[in-house]
């Protein structure tokens, strides 16, 4: 077994005993949901500008949550928190689930970060409704395994 060597603070605690790095939250925006959105208009991410250019974003997906029980607020934790990073996306996905689940938040923030829109531009299509039956095949399914060597599946 290799030895691991564990990151410390400045205090010479581990670091995955502080508030956000471990199973506990960083002080802040509650990740459960619990708390309405704050002004954002102060803060120059691209998390707080979509939320911000479409208002009622965040009152139509607080409540969904992905099987491991993500919501959007923790996905949008950093950029409401930290007012002051410039430019950052400030928006993750906390499991797989949430690009589908908040389909209508990341959808905008990816196509901004891949230049599919326009800087400033902000459109929010509706969630599709896909019966469960036609969903679309998991990344991870039958059509994404790998060859092996020997070119078998």
């Amino acid at each position: 077994m290799a030895n691991v060597t564990e990151s410390l603070d400045e205090k010479g605690q581990p670091i995955r005993l502080k508030p956000g790095f471990g199973n506990e939250d960083a002080p802040g925006f509650p990740a459960d949901g619990s708390a309405e959105l704050p002004d954002l208009s102060g803060h120059k991410n691209l998390a707080a500008e979509v939320l911000t250019k479409v208002p009622d974003l965040y009152n139509r997906l607080k409540d969904r949550q992905t099987k491991h029980g993500t919501r959007l607020a923790r996905c949008i934790k950093a950029g409401v928190d930290c007012a002051e990073v410039d430019g950052d996306v400030s928006a993750y996905a906390a499991d797989e689930e949430c690009y589908d689940t908040f389909s209508e938040f990341f959808d905008v923030v990816l196509g901004r970060v891949n230049r599919q829109l326009q800087p400033g531009e902000v459109v929010i299509k509706e969630r599709p409704s896909r019966p469960e039956h036609l969903a679309l095949p998991s990344a991870r399914g039958p059509a994404s395994r790998r060859l092996d060597p020997s070119g078998q599946i």
